[in-house]
């Protein structure tokens, strides 16, 4: 287990209990960009990070819904493949009452 770091001296040992986790995993992004990257501007390629590049901060045992419902690394069936919020809603999370980081 790693101890508290020069950056954060008052960290606890084993951390807070939080994920930074991709909003929609990054293995759909990835594969969207190379299906796409022949027709991909710098406009569009813009667009599309800064439309599906998101992230939540959730907790380990949030984290552990997802893959308990195999989620962890796919959409939903039958989901907007652009929807951020498909995964938690369909992992019994509820996004609404997720705060902004920031």
């Amino acid at each position: 287990m790693r101890g508290p770091s020069i950056a954060n001296p008052k960290r606890p040992a084993g951390g807070y209990g939080l994920v930074i986790e991709h909003s929609i995993p990054s293995i759909i992004l990835t594969r969207e960009l190379i299906e796409r990257a022949h027709d991909l501007t710098p406009e569009s390629l813009i667009d599309l990070l800064s439309t599906r590049l998101t992230a939540a901060v959730i907790t380990r045992e949030e984290n552990k819904l997802l893959d308990k419902v195999g989620l962890q690394a796919r959409m939903p069936d039958g989901a907007d493949p652009t929807d951020p919020w498909a995964r938690y809603r369909a992992a019994g999370l509820h996004p609404d009452e997720f705060k902004a980081v920031g």
